[in-house]
């Protein structure tokens, strides 16, 4: 479970790009993934900060999606 995976020693989420649905997705993808690789994250890690990065209506609809809905 994604509560057990542990931030990697001073992960800045401070510098994670925000997405709020207008940017292209795939650019943003890659800024996210470069950021949280170079934070130390690995794959648990860009699924966990994911919720992190969103923001306005799209953050609203990745809340509204069911527990369990998602899979990594």
């Amino acid at each position: 479970m994604l509560e057990q995976v542990a931030w990697p020693p001073h992960f800045n989420m401070v510098i994670l790009p925000q997405y709020d649905g207008v940017v292209d997705p795939r650019e943003f993808l890659l800024k996210y993934e470069a950021v949280v690789e170079s934070n130390g994250g690995g794959s648990a890690i860009k699924v966990k900060a994911f919720v992190l990065a969103l923001k306005g209506s799209v953050q609203h609809w990745y809340a509204s999606l069911p527990k369990g809905h998602i899979y990594a």
